[in-house]
């Protein structure tokens, strides 16, 4: 009987008498800081908390404001009751049918004009969040530009401003994610992503104490607000749970 192949590792005898697949573990450094391939667990991971964690999630805070917070928490616990039961129904009823995404599911539900109004419903959830962070990313950009002194006020909230930085972003950043096929591909963009969340993370919890001095004075606090924005509050809760 041929030896078992070692593949570069250090494999004492002992450990293939107790586990025949010994050969094929890696140790903690390997696989924290190897190459992520397409499709490996860590780019998945990352691609999962960069969707997850983004607009929706750090707006929550902004629900409490409009609400109070004791509705802003009721929101945020239905929210998460709300997630987890319909992801769990999506999810068993996929491997009930064998079903691999949710396009599939929700032609086999509804027929071909329920799959039809999902495309369609995609596209203009799409169109309308590439504009919105188009917009954001604008106003950003602008502002850094006027701390640093490099543009005025007055260009700065100006279109030609807007169109000077939009016009090149979409096409030389935009456009290239855009036409990637496979979202492996975006596996080192969402450390960069990771790595933004978890800075704003940083610097908000350093700047809360210099706000919470400047603000607490002049601010209410209320459990609730009996408003039109109920029906805002609650959509943003839902939005940042939908990711």
């Amino acid at each position: 009987m041929s030896p078992q192949p070692s593949y570069g590792f250090k494999v004492a005898p002992s450990d293939l008498m107790m586990s025949p697949n010994a050969h094929m573990r890696r140790t903690f450094r390997e696989r924290t800081f190897s190459k992520m391939e397409a499709g490996s667990i860590r780019g998945s991971i990352f691609a999962l908390c960069s969707s997850a964690i983004g607009a929706g999630v750090l707006s929550l805070p902004y629900v409490l404001a409009l609400n109070g917070w004791a509705v802003g928490v009721a929101y945020i616990l239905v929210g998460a009751v709300a997630a987890t039961w319909s992801n769990n129904i999506l999810a068993y009823r996929a491997c009930e049918h064998d079903q691999r995404n949710y396009s599939q599911l929700c032609a086999l539900a509804g027929g071909p004009k329920l799959a039809m109004f999902l495309r369609v419903c995609i596209l203009i959830y799409i169109f309308g969040v590439l504009i919105g962070y188009q917009i954001i990313v604008t106003q950003l950009f602008t502002y850094a530009l006027e701390q640093f002194g490099v543009v005025d006020n007055d260009f700065g909230d100006s279109k030609k401003m807007a169109s000077y930085q939009a016009i090149p972003t979409a096409v030389a950043i935009l456009y290239p994610l855009c036409i990637k096929r496979d979202m492996s591909a975006f596996r080192y963009v969402s450390i960069f992503s990771l790595v933004a969340l978890g800075y704003t993370a940083i610097v908000l919890m350093i700047e809360l104490p210099g706000y919470y001095d400047q603000f607490k004075p002049i601010s209410t606090v209320s459990a609730y607000y009996l408003d039109w924005n109920l029906f805002t509050g609650l959509a943003m809760t839902f939005f940042s749970y939908q990711c």
